[in-house]
């Protein structure tokens, strides 16, 4: 890859991970409710997912999906489904003052990564970045990419992480930080309408 490929890269995965998502979202609300300490292992798996999803769709396991139509049909409703789950589960999150008592977990690592695969945001991301992969389909410009993208998808998660712990401690009443949550969890559904025209 040249300097200016790899410049675009850069610009490109910055951008696709710092804009307003699925992980994001979540991300925020979990370090809101939980500190951004406890949901490092949430940042940590959806970061892992979007390099693994990478590295491997870049080896040659994208013909599988391809070969496949009905599956972008089942991974768009799984992903939904998901995601009005999770944002149910954000909005009714139980808010106590003492954010280490709060019922419940943020996203474990291996369901961060795992998340990833029925995330529709995450596969436009994936697939986007492929596109900076040169002629020769070099493993080294797979990796290469996937590493940039897990830089900077880790980078952006600990700013949306930062801004949800920023959060709980300007609210720390429990009622405002309730209305946080619904907030929250009204955006991560507003975010699965986009997702299904993709």
């Amino acid at each position: 890859m040249t300097s200016e490929d790899l410049i675009a890269l850069a610009t490109f995965a910055f951008v696709a991970t710092i804009t307003p998502g699925p992980n994001n979202l979540m991300i925020l609300a979990n370090a809101a409710s939980f500190g951004m300490w406890r949901t490092l292992p949430h940042m940590l798996g959806v970061s892992s997912g979007i390099a693994l999803m990478i590295f491997l769709l870049g080896l040659g396991l994208d013909e599988i999906y391809d070969a496949a139509p009905w599956l972008h049909w089942v991974l768009k409703i799984l992903g939904t489904s998901y995601l009005l789950w999770l944002a149910f589960k954000i909005a009714t999150a139980r808010v106590k003052t003492n954010q280490l008592d709060a019922a419940g977990h943020p996203l474990r690592y291996w369901e961060a990564i795992v998340f990833q695969v029925v995330n529709p945001k995450t596969w436009t991301i994936v697939v986007a970045a492929l596109a900076f992969m040169s002629e020769r389909d070099d493993w080294y410009d797979v990796l290469v990419i996937a590493m940039i993208c897990f830089c900077f998808s880790i980078t952006c998660a600990a700013l949306w992480a930062w801004m949800g712990s920023g959060i709980a401690r300007v609210l720390a009443d429990p009622v405002r930080l309730r209305w946080i949550n619904y907030g929250l969890g009204g955006l991560l559904v507003l975010s699965v309408i986009p997702l299904l025209n993709a």
